[in-house]
Parts: structure tokens; C-alpha cells; sequence
């Protein structure tokens, strides 16, 4: 029997690439392939973006052609932001297979093994906290990779819809960041980039004071042979103080 080959579309920030590769990583865990054209996939799935309207209007497209292209057989699903909001959900192509929110997307097997009516085991992540998975990080496609750290934003700010979309912050447990971490540098990775909605708060959800500055010096300690450690989204705090003494040591 062929293996059942999926392909991913990414669109949108950093953050979405992470979470591409989680659903990558746990079908491969249960046995299909990645297919590089969708020509050559039976699943289709487009991680989408619905931060702007510019955003979801790329994304609407991309579903779009997608449907337009299929064949007998292939099924489109649409997944991440642009399904988190029934306003936003509402602008998703009609013809869609199924819909996963942005969290929702280590659910991934279980919706295609409805969808082709076939056994798909559920594949228990690698931890993470109650709200964010976290995932075997075992293949390395460059020298660089990024790490999601946290999601969601605790702030209400009234330009911003990031806390509609994903909802409060769900940080990841120390102890899982740095296994990813791990897990890449032994794949070949040099370079790690933190990400999440707002970095410098990492942690604040679990109760760890001083999250971020005490991740850094985790890191070092724990994955010496990480070469270069980067971070993105640090807004102004006056954690970013301790930040850079971390930093400096």
C-alpha cells in the first residue's frame, strides 16, 4: 500500500512555521510522507494567516486554488489563525474538507484519518503546557530554526487582535523548550530564533518570575553546543534589563 502524502502550505509569521512543522512532525510520526507540489499529496493543508486583511485574503486564495486544482480523492483543510474568528472563518473558501483552529492543529491525524476513513493512531506530543504543544524537533531543514516559546497575548491592546485570534499567553515549560532545543542542535542546527507574541513575558502564565532572563541562562547550561541564540518579538519591559545581563553571561 502507498503511503498517504500530505503537503503543507505556510503563510503568515514565524510562529506559523513552527507550528507547520509540528503537524509535519506528528504525521510523519504516523507513517505519511511529505509530498513537495500538491500534484503529489492526498492532504492538502494550508496553515493560514488572519492577522490582516491583506493576510486573509492571501490565504483565501491560496485555499482557493487549491480546490480549483484538486483532483478526485485529495482533501483540503484549512488550519491556524484565519479559523480562530467566525468573522475571519467566514471568509474561507466554501469546500473546504475540515477547519483547525490555531490550536488545534495537533489534532491534525486524527481529522485525516476521518476524512480517508482510515485508522490514524493518535500520536501523543512531547509535552508542553496545558494550552501549547510541544513536539519531537528531529529533523532540521538548515542551520537555523526557530523555537515557539509561547503563544497568545495577555494584553488588550485596541490596534491589536492577537489575544481574538490566539487567545491569552500559554508559555512552554522550561524544560520542553530546552529539549527542542537539543533535539535541533543534534539534527545539525547552529542557530535558534525564540519566538512568540511577546517574548519578554515568557513564562509570566506558569508563575515563573523572571521567565525569560532564566530560559537564556537554562539554555547555556543545558545545550552547550548551541552556537548562536536569537530572540524576536522583546518589547519594552523592564525585564529586558535582566535580559541582557543574561545575555552578557
Amino acid at each position: 500500500m502507498e503511503p498517504i502524502r500530505f503537503h503543507i502550505v505556510t503563510l503568515g509569521c514565524s510562529k506559523n512555521q513552527v507550528d507547520s512543522e509540528g503537524m509535519a512532525q506528528l504525521l510523519a510520526e504516523q507513517g505519511l510522507v511529505p509530498a513537495e507540489q500538491p500534484d503529489d499529496a492526498q492532504v492538502l493543508i494550508v496553515n493560514t494567516c488572519g492577522f490582516l486583511a491583506s493576510a486573509r485574503r492571501e490565504s483565501a486564495q491560496a485555499i482557493q486554488e487549491l480546490l480549483e486544482a484538486r483532483r478526485p480523492g485529495q482533501v483540503v483543510i484549512a488550519a491556524g489563525c484565519m479559523a480562530a474568528l467566525d468573522e475571519h472563518r467566514a471568509e474561507i473558501p466554501a469546500g473546504v474538507d475540515a477547519i483547525l483552529s490555531t490550536r488545534e492543529w495537533p489534532q491534525i491525524g486524527q481529522v485525516i484519518g476521518r476524512l480517508l476513513d482510515i485508522p490514524l493512531a493518535p500520536i501523543r506530543p512531547n509535552g508542553g503546557s496545558p494550552m501549547l504543544t510541544s513536539f519531537r524537533r528531529a529533523r532540521a531543514t538548515g542551520p537555523s530554526a526557530y523555537v515557539k516559546i509561547a503563544d497568545g497575548c495577555d494584553h488588550a491592546c485596541s490596534f491589536c487582535a492577537i489575544p481574538l485570534i490566539k487567545g491569552g499567553q500559554a508559555s512552554k515549560r522550561p524544560f520542553d523548550v530546552v529539549r527542542e532545543i537539543r533535539e535541533l542542535v543534534d539534527a545539525g542546527v547552529k542557530e535558534v530564533v525564540l519566538v512568540s507574541q511577546d517574548t519578554i513575558r515568557y513564562g509570566a502564565d506558569l508563575g515563573i518570575k523572571h521567565g525569560l532572563p532564566g530560559l537564556v541562562r537554562l539554555i547555556a547550561e543545558q545545550v552547550p553546543a548551541l552556537r548562536w541564540l536569537r530572540m524576536l518579538y522583546i518589547y519594552p519591559s523592564p525585564l529586558v534589563f535582566r535580559l541582557i545581563d543574561a545575555m552578557a553571561e
